[in-house]
């Protein structure tokens, strides 16, 4: 993609909220099939994404026949793309790592251990059994957690 491509924000709250919004488009979507395993791919029929592949297609603009990979953007959107592979397989920690690329504070590691805890299992995609809307609402509820804790 190009130098002058959107950002991304490093807030991770903020990062779920765009990634929620744009999952939920592509389901409302004729153009999209939601496919975990596969970023942003059109097979000749669907653009098959996954959480962050939504992303990709709304946020970032990549066209429905695109062929697109976290590799074709910057570093930093690579990683928070990359980011939200890992909050889609319930790996919170990894994702609020590579979101913010910084650590936490005392106050905020020992609360993100709690959240990563309570909610591992309702932020993977693999658990859910495809209820999309169950999904987005645990990352909505995610977000809410992070948010209250400055994340």
């Amino acid at each position: 993609m190009t130098e002058t491509e959107k950002v991304l924000p490093s807030i991770p709250s903020e990062l779920i909220r765009i990634a929620v919004r744009d999952f939920n488009l592509a389901l409302a979507s004729d153009e999209y099939r939601i496919e975990m395993g596969v970023w942003h791919n059109y097979d000749g029929t669907y653009c098959e994404v996954c959480l962050a592949g939504t992303v990709i297609a709304g946020e970032l603009g990549a066209s429905v026949s695109e062929l697109a990979f976290p590799q074709h953007y910057s570093n930093e959107i690579s990683n928070k793309l990359t980011a939200l592979d890992e909050l889609r397989c319930g790996n919170l920690r990894g994702f609020i790592y590579r979101c913010r690329g910084k650590g936490l504070t005392k106050h905020q590691d020992n609360k993100l251990s709690k959240i990563a805890y309570d909610m591992q299992d309702s932020i993977s995609s693999s658990s859910c059994d495809e209820d999309w809307d169950a999904f987005t609402v645990s990352l909505e509820e995610c977000a809410r957690e992070l948010e209250v804790i400055g994340l």
